[in-house]
């Protein structure tokens, strides 16, 4: 998994610790929008992935580092 957050922070998703909240309107957002969508780690982990104190959520806009990652989480699956 390190691998993974280690990708991330190459590009700049939710954390298991998100609130339902908070994962139900990016669940929504991307089911409109059909974008995937995967949970992953912790909002700690996440932030500091991207160098940031934490996040619940992060988008990946680059297809390629998207493409990566979602390979990377099915070889870890």
């Amino acid at each position: 998994m390190n691998n993974i957050f280690s990708m991330i922070g190459l590009a700049m998703k939710a954390a298991s610790d998100a609130s339902d909240n908070t994962k139900k309107k990016f669940t929504n957002m991307c089911a409109y929008r059909q974008i995937k969508m995967i949970t992953l780690g912790d909002k700690t982990s996440l932030g500091k992935a991207i160098g940031k104190e934490y996040r619940a959520t992060i988008g990946i806009v680059d297809e390629g580092f998207a493409n990566a990652i979602l390979s990377k989480v099915g070889e870890q699956a």
